[in-house]
């Protein structure tokens, strides 16, 4: 093993250690929800076996932050909804991966398990200022059926790809925004009266209705059933930064394979 990484070069040395960081940071994870799919009514996990349901004009699109994403209009009344399922009365994570219109004033929930005017369940928000927890355009928190973790410092609405997570560890309710922790409060009930399913880009309405409530991007969704720290947080932002499309890595070993041959040939 040694041998082998003295061989390889800082790009490909940083790449093996990328994918070795991705491998760990899978611990505890009971969903992933990748959206490279090019079409149909289906979003098919890559990790567990709950596929999400396409509602509205919900959409398939390339130029994810890794692969595909699904694109989401509150207009439309799209969203992803994956059923009554991923239900936590103690420590879990939820991560989501969005990217919004460049200086958007609009409110989202990227990932949900909610009931509309209920105090329950939780969702992950941006710019929501009418959820109790003083949101802010922009900035994002976690919802845990009060109280909130307190929002981020780092805002999310400049038309790039940002990683937000939020954690309950049973204590506290926390948000992290591209790998680095931003605020956290304690308490949080996320099983209090929670009946709805887990949607992505919506929520259950006041009725039982489903419907949209996020405009953008959505990818790399994933739910874990502990608590991800500080460090995994950081560890899996850096991970999905690092390892590049699966066409990029090909064209990379192509390259390396070229470069390995061109140095036979000169040795001979």
């Amino acid at each position: 093993m040694g041998n082998r990484i003295k061989g390889l070069g800082r790009g490909a040395l940083a790449l093996a250690l990328a994918l070795g960081a991705a491998g760990g940071a899978r611990a505890g994870l009971v969903a992933e929800y990748r959206f490279d799919e090019t079409g149909g009514p289906v979003a098919h996990a890559s990790v567990g076996a709950i596929d999400g349901t396409l509602g509205g004009a919900a959409a398939f699109v390339g130029g994810g932050v890794r692969g595909g994403a699904i694109s989401l209009d509150k207009a439309t009344n799209d969203y992803v909804q994956m059923g009554n399922n991923f239900y936590f009365a103690s420590a879990f994570s939820v991560e989501a991966w969005v990217r919004m219109p460049a200086g958007s004033a609009d409110w989202g929930a990227p990932v949900s398990k909610h009931h509309g005017t209920v105090v329950s369940g939780y969702f992950l928000a941006i710019g929501d200022t009418g959820d109790g927890c003083s949101g802010s355009p922009g900035s994002a928190h976690f919802y845990l059926a009060y109280p909130c973790s307190g929002n981020s410092t780092t805002k999310v609405n400049d038309g790039k790809w940002h990683q937000v997570v939020g954690t309950y560890d049973g204590f506290k309710t926390s948000i992290f925004v591209d790998g680095v922790f931003q605020s956290s409060s304690p308490g949080g009930n996320p099983s209090l009266n929670n009946d709805a399913p887990f949607m992505v880009g919506g929520f259950k309405a006041p009725g039982g209705a489903l419907i949209g409530a996020f405009t953008g991007q959505v990818d790399e969704v994933r739910v874990y059933d502990t608590a991800l720290s500080a460090g995994e947080v950081g560890g899996i932002y850096a991970s999905v930064i690092a390892v590049p499309e699966p066409e990029t890595y090909a064209t990379m070993l192509a390259g390396l394979g070229m470069l390995g041959a061109l140095a036979r040939r000169r040795r001979k």
